[in-house]
C-alpha cells in the first residue's frame, strides 16, 4: 500500500467518522499502552540499527577482507550508509511525534493509526532496499576465503552454466525467504500495536 492509499483510507475514514471531540482518559490510557511499547521497540532497534551499522563499517577489518575487495566493498557501503541515514531519520522523526501530549481527538487517533501503517511500508522499503547490499558484503567475504582461492579458480576455468544457474537460483530463494522474514517479523513486532489501535477507533464509532 503506498502513500496515496493510506490517504484515501483515512480519509475515508474521517468522512464515516467525523468527530473531533477528546477522547476520554481510560480511553486515552487504552491508546497510549501500545505506543508507549511502539516506541520502546523502536527506541532498541534504533540503537540496534546504528550498531549494526558502525560494525559492517569495519566488515572488511573483521573478516580479513584482501586489499582488492576494500575499494568496491567501500563503494556500496556509501550508498549502504545513504540509505540507512535517510530511513533511520525518518523513523526517528516518526519517534518524536507518535506520542501527543495531551488528550487526542478522534482525527488525531486517526492520523496516528495511519501514520503508523504508512511507516510499516516504510520499514520493510528498508529492509527491502538493504538485501542487496547484504549478498554484496557476503559474497565478497565468500570470496575472499583461503585468500582468493574462490576468485582465482574462477578466473582459471570460468564459470559453467550450471553454476550460473545455480548462483541466481540461490539469490532468488535467498531473497524471497528474507522477504517472508521481513513480513513475518515486521507483523509480529509491529503490525499488533497498529491492529489494537484500529480495534480502539471501531470501539469508539460504535460508542
Amino acid at each position: 500500500m503506498n502513500f496515496d492509499d493510506f490517504k484515501s483510507a483515512w480519509e475515508n475514514d474521517k468522512a464515516e467518522d467525523p468527530i473531533k471531540t477528546t477522547i476520554d482518559l481510560d480511553k486515552f490510557k487504552t491508546a497510549r499502552l501500545p505506543l508507549d511499547q511502539l516506541r520502546a521497540k523502536m527506541k532498541d532497534e534504533f540503537w540496534v540499527q546504528c550498531i549494526a551499522l558502525l560494525i559492517t563499517a569495519f566488515f572488511p577489518q573483521i573478516f580479513g577482507l584482501n586489499q582488492e575487495f576494500y575499494l568496491p566493498f567501500y563503494g556500496f557501503f556509501v550508498f549502504y550508509l545513504a540509505i540507512c541515514v535517510y530511513y533511520l531519520s525518518r523513523f526517528y522523526f516518526f519517534y518524536k511525534r507518535l506520542l501527543p501530549a495531551d488528550l487526542p481527538t478522534m482525527e488525531n487517533l486517526y492520523e496516528t493509526y495511519y501514520d503508523i501503517k504508512l511507516h510499516i511500508e516504510i520499514y520493510k522499503s528498508f529492509t527491502y532496499a538493504l538485501l542487496p547490499f547484504a549478498f554484496v558484503f557476503g559474497g565478497m567475504i565468500i570470496l575472499n576465503v583461503k585468500n582468493g582461492k574462490i576468485v582465482r579458480m574462477f578466473m582459471e576455468h570460468g564459470i559453467s552454466n550450471n553454476l550460473t544457474i545455480v548462483l541466481v537460483a540461490s539469490f532468488a530463494i535467498g531473497m524471497i525467504v528474507l522477504m517472508l522474514i521481513t513480513e513475518f517479523w515486521v507483523r509480529k513486532q509491529y503490525g499488533k500495536y497498529a491492529a489494537q489501535i484500529r480495534q480502539l477507533l471501531d470501539e469508539l464509532k460504535g460508542a
